[in-house]
């Protein structure tokens, strides 16, 4: 049997500010010239292992998860590693596999993460690993911060003092009955995150008339509006009133010209210090078109926390090997087509079956759909008697609206049914209605996980979201799986598969 040799090459930076390399192997390599003459070292004592995983209650709102080990390299008695101690770390670091003392152009990337520090100890050396997907999802969204500046009519939309040092709103997609964030009080002007159609705003559930839009805060503050007005400036993200409101203002938004979840969550994605377009693939732009929504206020948000609201109850968002981002929309593994096939000769140990929380099928599906930002009492609202007033107050009033359906022929013959919820962020009924009709194929039956210990080379040829065929090992009672859970452990790999 061909032995198997891990290889690492760890990015830093040294104290005098320059890129370094640090060539690790657990059997030792002396490259060509291909790799500049790169000496794999041989101290490599704990390879990395890593996992990747999906809830087995298959429930896109709890999002998919990843973990790395640590490295540790041996030798450190010897001082040759001390110098790391003041390295500085925070770089790409990459796991291969291959042939042993075959070139490195021969190996496989298995997993690519970030260096979090570096621990020298007496005897060990650990390289402590984070990944990359863990990096981006806590980037913040945005870096600016209100000043708080605004204490009289004529200043800058900076917000009052009590909102200095808090985040500018942002948001994506549609996004119904928000409540603007202060900008300048004295002048009626809030501020909504930049946008691209202003298409509705209340006071206190009467609607009020959206007027013009304006190039800048100059133009909007010199603007004369009529009364019941709301003018605009998108690309400040700002609004202002034709006065003060009489109590509680609500305003609906398109923040951006396209708001299908492909095109939220790529340019979420691609912003500042994000991904780059090649690093995003194509399963992410083949995500459903429908229209979604999420917005932040005035309040501290990162990637992870708005990309997972925008794609809650709709599929998932994950890295791979080459810590590329991917998405995922869980359908009837028995209706897709595999792109790997296990046997019992893939196996190692016995199938260890995984409790889901679906082994009993769904006879009830709720999708909820068109977030209020904001909801009101009824001692908030004017009187609702007139059609726009009384659609204001039927938006208000409920944080979602619901699209559910009860499937009789599941309730008949499991009278302890289970109901499908899905809490969503899109904005449309007849979307929702779309997803709930692509649940009902996915929980009318029962539907089990097994954990299965299982080749290298099985391993490698799974992800997150790979469809298995499974015919060729009929106890695990499933023609057709999806891979919801990979741990990388060159010694014990290990799938979850789900069907």
């Amino acid at each position: 049997m061909e032995r198997t040799e891990t290889r690492v090459r760890a990015h830093y930076m040294d104290a005098d500010g320059a890129m370094q390399t640090l060539h690790l192997s657990d059997i030792g390599y002396a490259a060509g010239p291909e790799e500049g003459y790169a000496v794999y070292d041989g101290a490599l004592f704990t390879r990395p292992t890593w996992s990747r995983s999906i809830d087995p209650a298959l429930d896109p709102s709890r999002g998919a998860d990843t973990s790395y080990s640590a490295i540790t390299i041996g030798e450190a008695a010897s001082g040759r590693y001390d110098a790391l101690r003041d390295a500085a770390w925070g770089y790409d670091v990459e796991v291969l596999e291959g042939p042993a003392g075959a070139p490195t152009a021969d190996f496989s990337v298995v997993m690519t993460g970030i260096t979090e520090r570096c621990d020298v100890g007496w005897r060990d050396v650990d390289l402590i690993l984070r990944d990359r997907l863990q990096a981006l999802r806590d980037r913040p969204l945005t870096t600016a911060t209100l000043a708080g500046t605004a204490t009289a009519g004529g200043l800058a939309p900076e917000g009052g003092p009590s909102l200095a040092g808090r985040p500018v709103p942002v948001g994506y997609g549609v996004a119904e009955a928000v409540s603007p964030v202060e900008g300048n009080i004295h002048d009626h002007i809030y501020r909504v995150g930049p946008y691209d159609t202003l298409t509705g705003a209340a006071d206190m559930g009467a609607p009020l008339t959206v007027g013009a839009m304006y190039p800048d805060w100059a133009a909007l503050l010199a603007a004369t509006l009529a009364p019941g007005a709301v003018a605009g400036c998108p690309t400040e993200g700002l609004i202002r009133l034709y006065g003060p409101a009489a109590g509680a203002l609500v305003v609906s938004l398109r923040h951006q010209s396209d708001c299908t979840l492909p095109a939220l969550v790529r340019a979420i994605l691609e912003g500042a210090g994000g991904v780059a377009p090649a690093g995003i693939l194509p399963s992410v732009d083949a995500l459903p078109g429908w229209e979604a929504g999420w917005w932040t206020g005035a309040t501290d948000a990162t990637v992870g926390q708005v990309i997972d609201g925008l794609m809650s109850g709709v599929g998932y968002w994950h890295d791979d090997a080459l810590g590329r981002i991917a998405a995922w929309r869980p359908t009837p593994p028995e209706l897709a087509t595999p792109t790997a096939v296990l046997t019992t000769d893939d196996l190692h140990g016995a199938p260890e079956l995984v409790a889901t929380g679906l082994e009993v099928a769904g006879g009830r599906i709720e999708i909820e759909y068109r977030r209020a930002w904001t909801t009101l009492t009824e001692d908030q609202l004017v009187d609702a008697d007139t059609p726009e007033r009384i659609a204001w107050r039927d938006l208000v009033t409920r944080d979602y609206r619901l699209n559910a359906a009860d499937l009789s022929a599941v309730q008949a013959r499991w009278p302890e049914y289970r109901t499908a919820a899905r809490t969503t962020a899109l904005a449309s009924a007849t979307d929702a209605a779309t997803l709930r009709g692509d649940l009902v194929p996915l929980f009318e039956r029962p539907r089990r996980a097994w954990r299965l210990g299982v080749t290298r080379d099985a391993a490698r040829a799974c992800d997150l979201g790979t469809c298995v065929d499974l015919s060729a090992i009929p106890r695990l009672g499933l023609s057709g799986a999806w891979v919801v859970g990979v741990r990388r452990d060159r010694s014990q790999p290990r799938i979850t598969v789900w069907g």
